[in-house]
């Protein structure tokens, strides 16, 4: 009897140990599920996590693009402005260009030519300048009065009026395959002597060249002052290209001036 209860006993302490283990491989085999489970959410997590991360680099990415394409459009505009104020700036100086010519066609009325000798030639002596109307030129000699096209002129007259410059959109004179001729009385003169016609030539230039200096000397101040008045960085850069030039220019009138005198003095 003692040794079947030891044998229950026995078998009791083993279905108890069966019974034991397979909770435990079931505990195991749940445990392993979960953690599975959970490195496989931890990875997804991480994924997620990293996807996370590159939408925040490329969102920084793109900011940053946006900041830099706003810059830019500031800098476009800018540009822009700046197109447009030198636009103007062209247009009020062209206006102030032709204004001078026009001022410079009109103050020409009395102008002394002395003995002038056209293209064609002709001679005229004791010319003055009546009027200059658009493109023509009435001039007062010895043989009466005479109008003239741009053509017709002589050269510095041409320079100084400044013939072949569009005024108010028009188109410049150009010389028709026939010259047109000139409603006046002018006869040929017989032609004086070389070293007499080099002296008046040269001091009807250099008389041209005095009036012309104080004229350019007078831009030059206004270009000087526009330099250096509180104005855009753009007003500044033309109107310091506007003196330099004005500037050269003066220069070269006044060795030509001195050119001229020291060969006036040669000649007389």
């Amino acid at each position: 009897m003692d040794g079947k209860i030891f044998v229950y006993f026995l078998m009791l302490l083993g279905i108890i140990g069966l019974s034991a283990f397979v909770y435990n491989t079931t505990e195991i085999d749940e445990a392993t599920r979960e953690l599975a489970l959970v490195q496989q959410q931890n990875s997804t997590l991480e994924n997620h996590i990293r996807n996370q991360v590159n939408q925040l680099e490329l969102r920084k990415e793109i900011a940053a693009l946006i900041t830099v394409t706003n810059i830019m459009q500031k800098e476009v505009n800018t540009l822009r402005d700046e197109i447009v104020t030198l636009r103007d700036d062209e247009v009020q100086a062209r206006k102030d260009f032709e204004q001078a010519i026009l001022k410079s066609r009109q103050d020409a009325a009395g102008l002394m030519l002395n003995d002038a000798t056209l293209p064609s030639g002709v001679r005229l002596r004791n010319a003055r300048v009546q009027k200059v109307e658009g493109d023509v030129t009435t001039i007062i000699h010895s043989e009466g009065i005479s109008k003239f096209t741009p053509e017709m002129l002589p050269t510095e007259l041409q320079d100084r009026f400044r013939f072949g410059v569009p005024i108010g959109g028009s188109t410049p004179s150009s010389s028709a395959s026939t010259p047109k001729p000139a409603v006046n009385t002018t006869v040929q003169m017989p032609p004086a002597s070389p070293s007499k016609d080099k002296l008046k030539e040269g001091r009807i230039e250099l008389d041209r060249l005095r009036k012309e200096l104080p004229y350019l000397e007078q831009e030059l101040q206004k270009a000087e002052a526009d330099t250096s008045a509180d104005a855009s960085p753009s007003r500044r850069f033309y109107a310091k290209n506007r003196r330099d030039s004005i500037s050269q220019q003066i220069t070269a009138i006044k060795r030509k001036i001195d050119a001229i005198e020291i060969e006036l003095r040669k000649l007389e």
